[in-house]
């Protein structure tokens, strides 16, 4: 069985709700917590920053726990804070990565192929790639999740500005175009909040909310995401109730 950002399953067979982390506050409470709104804890270090040294220590806490955990330090160029060069950049991902389930990493960045190498096997990689002003046209859309099935990647992760339906459907037609790629796609700016719910029951395998303050256009909490798709989606509702269930039996 493939593990998923340490669950025993394969990418997409059920959406899972990915938590962010955005501050050094929600971070520690985050990983003192024993239940979580989502499935998945992003660790966005380039938000959180130099402010919590010991960060690895609450990452190895959350993972122990039993929740997934994501490693993001995201470059400036894809609407990232992360303020060192490349080479410690990188650096916090050697640090991370004993430590959690999953990373996201640019498709485009300098140091994409060495944190691939690096992670590739050991935990779930995300190659991602975000426009924050425009909906890419549908063959720049098909080019991404193909740059990423070739490099090798778990998951593509495609974040794009939606302004209007027609956008939105833009990527809802990808997803139902590639069913045997793993993508996680979601929209920013007018219809993100809808497309944290419309997207994973169109094939979408993430829908990241945050856990302790918005950090994206668009981003509802995790906690409304998992409840709406509660109610929307059979098989996420079911998967919720048997983690649940075991949960409390341990």
């Amino acid at each position: 069985m493939t593990s998923f950002l340490g669950y025993d399953m394969e990418p997409g067979l059920v959406p899972l709700v990915v938590g962010v982390v955005s501050t050094p506050e929600g971070l520690e409470k985050a990983a003192q917590a024993s239940r979580w709104p989502c499935d998945v804890v992003e660790i966005r270090l380039d938000l959180i920053g130099d402010d919590v040294p010991d960060w690895p220590v609450f990452a190895r806490r959350l993972t122990k726990a039993g929740i997934g955990t994501l490693l993001t330090v995201r470059h400036p160029a894809e609407g990232g804070r992360w303020l060192g060069d490349e080479a410690s950049r990188l650096d916090a991902y050697v640090q991370g990565l004993p430590h959690v389930t999953g990373i996201d990493i640019e498709l485009d960045a300098e140091i994409f192929p060495d944190v691939l190498a690096l992670a590739k096997t050991k935990v779930t990689v995300i190659g991602s790639h975000h426009q924050f002003r425009l909906m890419p046209d549908d063959l720049t859309l098909k080019a991404v999740v193909e740059k990423g099935r070739v490099a090798g990647v778990d998951v593509v992760k495609i974040a794009a500005f939606a302004g209007e339906q027609a956008e939105l459907t833009r990527l809802r037609n990808l997803l139902e175009n590639h069913p045997r790629v793993p993508v996680c796609a979601l929209a920013m700016g007018p219809m993100g909040p809808e497309s944290r719910i419309t997207l994973p029951l169109a094939g979408s395998c993430l829908s990241y909310g945050f856990l302790d303050k918005p950090n994206a256009p668009g981003q509802p909490s995790a906690e409304d995401i998992r409840a709406q798709l509660m109610e929307a989606h059979e098989e996420y509702r079911t998967f919720v109730d048997v983690r649940t269930a075991l949960e409390a039996a341990e």
